[in-house]
């Protein structure tokens, strides 16, 4: 059995995503690709390593909406690559 996600009220990338047509927003959810890629399988471990400040928690917000029930039925991934 899986588990369930349940995201909390404060998600960075839900209001990012809200607000992308007035500030610099850059897509990245082709993470979400390579993410389901390593799903069953022998490297389904990831470890994002990335400096400080550069978007660690904003990607595990990002994961967590798109795989949560917590955000189903919403369109928050419209208009996005992963769509």
């Amino acid at each position: 059995m899986g588990n369930i996600l349940n995201p909390g009220n404060d998600n960075s990338f839900i209001r990012l995503v809200k607000a992308k047509d007035t500030r610099v927003f850059v897509d990245k959810t082709d993470f979400i690709e390579k993410t389901n890629a390593l799903f069953n399988t022998d490297g389904n471990l990831i470890a994002v390593t990335r400096p400080r400040r550069f978007g660690k928690t904003v990607t595990a917000h990002m994961l967590s909406a798109y795989y949560s029930k917590g955000y189903a039925g919403q369109k928050i991934f419209d208009g996005l690559k992963i769509s």
